[in-house]
């Protein structure tokens, strides 16, 4: 990464985490439940049955347990990021595991840097090529489908080697909410295009 391109977006995710922190829970509440009804109507969720979503972090992202709740609702397959983060490792990783109910869901425990509730078990969806669907968090959109994610590189490196070894991607929605949104971003070679972006109102 240049170190033009690094300051740029290390600034804009200062920028916009100053905008969340004027959000009340309320409004944060309101436009994540605004953001679960669109991504439902989209036909790709209609017909997507091998869903990966994340557990999001309080006040800052689109509340994702609704969503979360509704693949349940409607017998999908959900998949949940369980991230390495271990000290020592040139490279954090990220697996997409299986997790069997919504109970199962409320009773993860918080883990690593974010304290997000991450499964540590169940089946790896890597190793049987199974997502149609994943539903992408970030710090920031353009409508054109570019992302900002918060520096770690998770999801990019997890969709590339997806699409290496099985050539072909799932469909790609980014949710936020609506100060997540602006008009251009830093691009990068290895920056991945989500195919559709949804924020509140």
């Amino acid at each position: 990464m240049s170190s033009t391109i690094k300051v740029a977006k290390q600034s804009l995710r200062k920028a916009i985490a100053a905008k969340l922190s004027l959000l009340s829970p309320k409004d944060v509440l309101a436009q994540s439940s605004t953001v679960s009804h669109l991504v439902q109507e989209l036909a790709a969720f209609k017909s997507s049955q091998l869903v990966a979503l994340y557990m999001s972090m309080p006040g800052i992202e689109i509340d994702t347990l609704d969503l979360i709740r509704r693949c349940f609702e409607q017998h999908k397959t959900v998949y949940l990021p369980s991230c390495s983060d271990e000290a020592g490792k040139p490279m954090k990783t990220m697996r997409f595991l299986k997790v069997g109910s919504f109970d199962e869901v409320l009773a993860l425990q918080p883990r690593g840097k974010y304290k997000l509730r991450e499964p540590t078990e169940g089946v790896d969806a890597m190793l049987l090529g199974s997502i149609d669907l994943v539903i992408v968090p970030g710090v920031a959109f353009t409508k054109e489908g570019y992302r900002l994610g918060h520096g770690a590189g998770y999801y990019d490196r997890f969709l590339s080697e997806f699409q290496l070894r099985f050539d072909k991607k799932p469909f790609l929605v980014g949710v936020g909410l609506a100060d997540q949104m602006v008009d251009s971003l830093p691009i990068e070679p290895h920056d991945w295009t989500l195919d559709e972006v949804i924020v509140g109102q």
